[in-house]
């Protein structure tokens, strides 16, 4: 029996058996893509039992059909307008290639997002569904898109730690070792900090106890610790402080009419919170509770901590064997963040689950039902690296019935699957492969609304440690098959101590 992409023996029948067998619990992201692969070229798709779902569950690898079933299905869209209901009917009606789901098009299927089994996020924006994801969303995209947050705070802060670990590391001899996952993750926890609490956190010991449970709550894979009561206690304690304290903070500064010195995350969510007055009652379903305000601080503290920890130590990873990065500017460090976000995302999946009645499903070997209580995963590492092809042409085949499988087959040659884990920079500051199907911010409406904060405050650490003359290698030969080991469970890990051996170049003082 093979092991399935989460490391369980499948029961069911239908699953091909031309699907090589993992090697371990838990699939290595290569593994995991390579048998993606050979299930796509089937039609797309593939059933499969998971580990945190008991329920038949449908694993995905088109990215088209799987934008089209969250535009049609996803529980959290927000009202339309009668022209754009007659657009969009129009639209389904000259569409050809997904009549399985226009044909149900007036079900009462929803899809919902599985709501995590975690006691901070249980009221944040990441756990919502239907109308509370609806009322959440624009404040707390509003909240998290702020420009001054990220070019104030955030940059600044993830720069700063970046550099002083560093110098700390290397003392008087400009050289450091360091373990790449301790490093990222300690920058990623002093950027997100920032990000979310700016200058609210001001007597030492609630900064050290925040710093400390945050990171508490990371392995040193950078995988979340999940299910530790005491763990999310000492967290969320200083986290409501701080968010007391700057409610205070608010009260004094209301005449204040430069409010930038006092921006971050948490004051932009309290500034959206909802209060118990006479005056506010119809204002009140379209603000944020106190327990939003705080679970959705707790969701970005923790996400963006992960993603940030992830990706930085990816991008110093793939650096390491990199060819000269002389002309590093701007451009070529965001290039650098994307191209690393492509090759391996935050997360592998996104889950959906269908409510109200079953989910169909169309692939080009026929249309499938999802039965309610199932769930469906868009696995976006694997469409970031493979392009569902369709199978061959037999015999019995009608030619004419196969125009739609001959264009499909054309427009997936054009990505050579065999070379998306190369990681590539042209001489312009670009990727070089850029992959349609990668989507690391996950796609729909549930997009994640802080990707560019994420990429801002990376790819400035990066231009910053090379403007200051820093060049690392890996310390270890053997560890230039990194990214053979990482796996996601089902986030980014990376399993192994990763060492960096960086040096810094000494600055001339004199004019030539």
């Amino acid at each position: 029996m093979m092991k399935h992409l989460f490391g369980h023996k499948t029961k069911k029948d239908n699953v091909p058996d031309n699907i090589p067998p993992m090697t371990s619990s838990w699939p290595t992201a290569m593994e995991r893509v390579n048998a993606a692969r050979q299930a796509s070229a089937l039609d797309g798709s593939i059933w499969m039992p998971t580990r945190s779902m008991s329920a038949q569950t449908r694993m995905l690898f088109c990215s088209e059909t799987g934008k089209e079933l969250l535009r049609r299905y996803e529980d959290c869209k927000f009202a339309t307008s009668k022209e754009d209901e007659d657009s969009e009917e129009a639209e389904e009606a000259s569409t050809t290639n997904d009549t399985a789901i226009a044909s149900s098009a007036s079900s009462k299927t929803k899809l919902h997002k599985p709501v995590k089994p975690n006691r901070l996020l249980c009221h944040a924006l990441t756990n919502a569904n239907g109308d509370s994801w609806r009322r959440q969303r624009p404040l707390v995209q509003r909240a998290l898109g702020d420009a001054a947050v990220t070019k104030t705070i955030a940059v600044p802060a993830a720069t700063r730690a970046a550099v002083e670990l560093l110098n700390n590391q290397a003392a008087q001899h400009n050289t450091a070792k360091l373990e790449v996952r301790e490093f990222a993750l300690q920058v990623a926890t002093v950027t997100m900090m920032a990000a979310v609490f700016g200058h609210g956190v001001e007597d030492t010991t609630t900064h050290q106890q925040l710093q400390s449970a945050i990171r508490n709550l990371f392995h040193p894979t950078l995988l979340p610790v999940r299910g530790n009561a005491d763990k999310s206690d000492a967290l969320d304690v200083p986290v409501r402080q701080t968010v007391r304290n700057i409610e205070k903070k608010m009260t004094a500064i209301s005449q204040d009419n430069n409010n930038e010195n006092y921006k971050c995350l948490a004051f932009n969510l309290l500034q959206r919170e909802k209060v118990d007055t006479p005056t506010d009652q119809q204002q009140q379903p379209t603000l944020l509770s106190r327990n939003e305000v705080i679970a959705n601080c707790h969701s970005a503290l923790l996400a963006g901590t992960q993603t940030i920890a992830t990706t930085l130590a990816g991008c110093l990873l793939h650096l390491a064997t990199f060819r000269s990065t002389e002309n590093a500017d701007r451009s070529w460090c965001r290039a650098v963040v994307n191209e690393t976000l492509r090759i391996l995302p935050p997360v592998a999946t996104l889950p959906r689950c269908p409510v109200h009645g079953d989910l169909p499903i169309p692939t080009w070997t026929g249309d499938h039902t999802l039965p309610e209580g199932g769930a469906l995963l868009l696995d976006v590492l694997s469409m970031a690296h493979c392009h569902p092809h369709h199978h061959q042409q037999s015999d019995d085949d009608d030619g004419d019935n196969n125009a739609d499988d001959q264009e499909r087959n054309n427009d997936s040659n054009d990505i050579d699957d065999s070379d998306t884990w190369t990681f590539s920079i042209d001489n312009n500051n670009h990727q070089t492969r850029r992959v349609p199907k990668a989507y690391p911010w996950g796609f729909g409406d549930r997009a994640c609304p802080a990707g560019n904060l994420s990429v801002s405050c990376i790819s400035e650490v990066l231009q910053v440690l090379l403007a200051e003359g820093w060049t690392w290698r890996l310390a270890n030969q053997e560890d230039l098959g990194w990214m053979t080991t990482v796996s996601y469970q089902p986030t980014l890990t990376y399993p192994n101590p990763l060492w960096l051996v960086l040096s810094q170049q000494q600055q001339s003082t004199t004019q030539s």
